[in-house]
Parts: C-alpha cells; structure tokens; sequence
C-alpha cells in the first residue's frame, strides 16, 4: 500500500512538470533509452537521499510533530503545484552539447540537478516520515517518476502543446498533495 502511495503521489505530481519537460527536451538531442535510463538513476539518488533524510529526522525528532510538519508539507506542495507558472521547455538546461562522460552522464546529471530540492523530493521525505517504509517509498517514488517521464517523453509534447492542458495537469497534482496534507493533519489534530 505503501508503493503504491509513494508512486501515485510522485507520478500524479510529475505530470507537467518541470523533471518531465526537461526529460521530453533531453529526448529530443538523445535516445529515449538514454533519457529513460538517466531519469532512473537520477530518481533513485535523488529520492534515496529523501528517504534516508526523512528515515533520519524520524529518529531524531518527536513522531507527532514530524507528522504535522510532513502533513503541512504536502499542503504547502499542493499549494506550491496550484500556483504555478506554465514552463517554456525551450529554457531548461538541457543545452550541454558534448558531454564529458557521455550521453547518459550527461542526461542523469541534468534530471539529478532539476530535482534538487524539488517538490517531489520534498514530498518523498514527507511520506516516509508520515508513512515509513523506506524502501517501498523509494521504490514507489522511482516508478512513479519514472512513467511519468516516459509519458513525457511520448505525449507530453502533444498534451502540453496541441491540447493546452498543463493547467489542468497542475490543478490535479496540487489537488493531490493538498488532499493528502488534509488526511495526514486530521490523523493526528482532530
């Protein structure tokens, strides 16, 4: 139950963002295969220092009160996702043109750096504080950011520019996070 938490949050909250424009960008100047397999290695660093930090200062501080503040997290993250501008893929920082180490260094560092500090990671580090199971959370985090991207990759493009529904795409995600901040707040103020 946990896995599949952890993955519908990061996958719901990943449709229109800025890791999946930048991932549908890279796809454009490298092999999907590339782009996939960066997106995976990026994901599993990115998120396994969100879990272990999460893991970290759910030892290291009151429970209850590391609920509250993962359950206001996610309202704030459900807020942050709402208020939202739309993203120009045209500015992301996919413009290195020959890599140092290769196409897929290339691809993991630039999704690596996008999700430093990104809500997702946030919310990853939340989950588990709220929810523990670090291994699922990672697991489902991964998986979640991983079809995502693939998505991306393979309709974004036409979502986003023949359809004009990152809005909506925005509004959801946010709703989810805001929803999930609900619950957690109710399971430990009411």
């Amino acid at each position: 139950m946990i896995f599949i938490g952890a993955f519908i949050m990061v996958f719901i909250a990943e449709m229109g963002d800025k890791s999946q424009l930048i991932a549908m960008s890279l796809a454009t100047r490298y092999s999907i295969k590339v782009v996939l397999v960066g997106v995976v290695l990026a994901t599993l660093v990115n998120n396994g220092l969100a879990v272990a930090a999460g893991v970290y200062l759910k030892t290291m501080v009151d429970l209850e009160i590391m609920r509250i503040f993962a359950s206001g997290a996610f309202i704030f993250f459900g807020i942050w996702k709402l208020l939202e501008k739309e993203k120009d893929v045209s500015s992301s920082p996919a413009e290195f043109e020959k890599p140092l180490w290769g196409s897929l260094g290339t691809v993991t560092l630039v999704l690596f750096l996008a999700e430093i500090g990104d809500k997702t990671q946030l919310a990853t580090m939340a989950y588990v504080i709220n929810y523990g199971s670090p291994l699922q959370t990672l697991l489902g985090a991964v998986c979640g950011m991983f079809l995502a991207d693939l998505i991306g990759i393979l309709a974004g493009t036409y979502v986003v520019r023949v359809l004009k529904q990152e809005r909506l795409l925005r509004w959801i995600s946010g709703g989810i996070f805001i929803i999930l901040g609900l619950i957690g707040m109710g399971l430990y103020l009411f």
